[in-house]
């Protein structure tokens, strides 16, 4: 019983470890890649919207999904009532800042697509924009998404060790239990 313990705790702990440190690994490097590569700017705040973001389950594997305008909620739900809408409101900022070549972009993203959790119209904030596509915009990194993915990653490989350390004791039990060989002279 102990032994399969044991090899419970090697896997899951493996795999879920693996799991937990790529995600952190995957989520920080491509941030700090953009970080790098996206040029920082100043920009300003001109609206604060929100948005509804509506979803539901069409089958097992298949998985709807739409961004709408708020007061249309009630019109779609009207149209589909067999369908049981998930309904979460999204906030968006509406913003505009000037490039290194001199161009005004405006552009509306997701509030959380900038590293932020609320924002005020006329508020100067800082932003990242991809040389390539002016209009792709990203937020700095923050203090809350470092903090989120270094957890996961310590957590991951708490359970690496874990999964190290109940190896380490199945392989110290199975030698254990193995009979001694007693020589006998002839």
């Amino acid at each position: 019983m102990i032994d399969l313990l044991l090899r419970l705790v090697q896997r899951l702990g493996l795999w879920l470890g693996v799991v937990l440190m790529g995600a952190a690994v995957f989520a920080g490097g491509r941030t700090v890649y953009r970080n790098f590569t996206y040029v920082p700017v100043q920009a300003r705040i001109l609206a604060v919207t929100a948005k509804c973001d509506m979803s539901y389950r069409e089958s097992r594997w298949n998985h709807v999904q739409q961004l709408v305008e708020c007061a249309e909620v009630p019109a779609i739900n009207a149209r589909n009532p067999e369908i049981n809408w998930h309904v979460y409101r999204s906030p968006f900022v509406s913003i505009v800042y000037q490039t290194s070549n001199n161009q005004r972009i405006y552009a509306t993203v997701r509030l959380a697509d900038l590293q932020r959790s609320h924002a005020v119209v006329g508020e100067i904030v800082p932003v990242l924009y991809s040389a390539a596509q002016p209009d792709q915009v990203s937020g700095p990194i923050n203090f809350q998404f470092v903090r989120m993915w270094s957890v996961f990653f310590v957590i991951g490989f708490v359970l690496i060790g874990f999964a190290w350390l109940a190896g380490r004791m199945r392989r110290r039990g199975a030698v254990e239990r193995q009979p001694r060989l007693s020589r006998t002279v002839a």
